[in-house]
């Protein structure tokens, strides 16, 4: 299951958000999960965890409930705004039921979107890619978190973007 809804908010709150994510709050490096080594290679960018502001995190659980259609009940401690190094394709899973993936700011190009893998195979054997969704600042997609997916990555790219993921742990469908 994969749904896209453009024009997420409303523009003046996007607006708003897009400016607070990328002027106001911290943000943290991360490196991929199970990394041996805090090197480049393992390296993906930086998180600011949502729990750490709470009107954010409201605004994109309410707003969430609303385009998509459900009642989210709780959210992984993990979730937060992601300002993604794109140099890297990293295939994953996420620690959730659903992702909700919240396109903030960055280039509406090829080259920053995400990609999305088929359910033949793992990520360990190579799951072959099913699909492409391009960037585009205030969309949001909802998928189920066992589905496969990466950042659109290349090893010359130095472009960035900031997304916002809701890891949602447990909702109903309204």
């Amino acid at each position: 299951m994969i749904q896209i809804i453009d024009n997420f908010f409303e523009d003046d709150v996007f607006k708003k958000i897009k400016h607070h994510v990328t002027t106001k709050l911290y943000y943290t490096p991360r490196w991929f999960e199970n990394s041996k080594e805090r090197n480049q290679k393992q390296y993906y960018g930086s998180r600011s965890i949502l729990k750490s502001d709470t009107e954010l995190q409201k605004k994109f659980v309410e707003q969430s409930e609303k385009k998509f259609k459900i009642k989210i009940k709780n959210i992984h401690k993990d979730s937060g705004i992601d300002l993604r190094n794109l140099k890297l394709v990293s295939p994953h899973v996420d620690p959730c039921k659903i992702n909700i993936l919240i396109m903030i700011s960055g280039e509406k190009d090829f080259f920053t979107g995400t990609l999305f893998y088929g359910n033949e195979g793992t990520i360990e054997t190579g799951a072959k890619l099913d699909m492409h969704i391009g960037f585009k600042e205030n969309r949001a997609i909802m998928f189920t978190s066992d589905y496969i997916h990466s950042p659109f990555a290349h090893e010359d790219n130095d472009k960035k973007r900031f997304t916002a993921s809701l890891f949602v742990t447990d909702y109903e469908i309204n």
